[in-house]
């Protein structure tokens, strides 16, 4: 997958085009920080390395990011209005554990778990 297919899938993982947003520059770094052995093996550094990127990482460190910057976010109450901010936050962190499962699903039981 190339770096741009990457990041188009990640932006569409995250809706990161709406609230709280996230640009191409907090996408590619989430890309960056995600980054994963290749199909061959090989790890960042490594000679001959293929950019590869974990998109389930990167998603969950998204949501993170994006429950971040609502976190300080208030519900407001006026006699007519109601803006309740704070679901912006709960939903962000419920998409945050449902890529935090995704990830726990594909690395399978811990053996020290699955022995007691």
């Amino acid at each position: 997958m190339t770096y741009e297919d990457a990041l188009s899938r990640l932006g569409c993982l995250l809706a990161a085009d709406q609230e709280p947003t996230l640009d191409a520059e907090e996408l590619g770094a989430l890309l960056q920080e995600s980054r994963a052995p290749d199909g061959s093996g090989r790890l960042v550094g490594d000679p001959g390395y293929e950019p590869a990127y974990d998109l389930l990482l990167a998603a969950r460190k998204g949501w993170e990011r994006k429950a971040a910057k609502v976190a300080g976010s208030y519900d407001f109450r006026s006699s007519d209005q109601a803006f309740e901010r704070s679901q912006l936050l709960e939903m962000c962190l419920t998409m945050r554990g449902v890529y935090a499962r995704k990830i726990h699903r594909r690395l399978g039981p811990n053996p020290e778990e699955t022995e007691r």
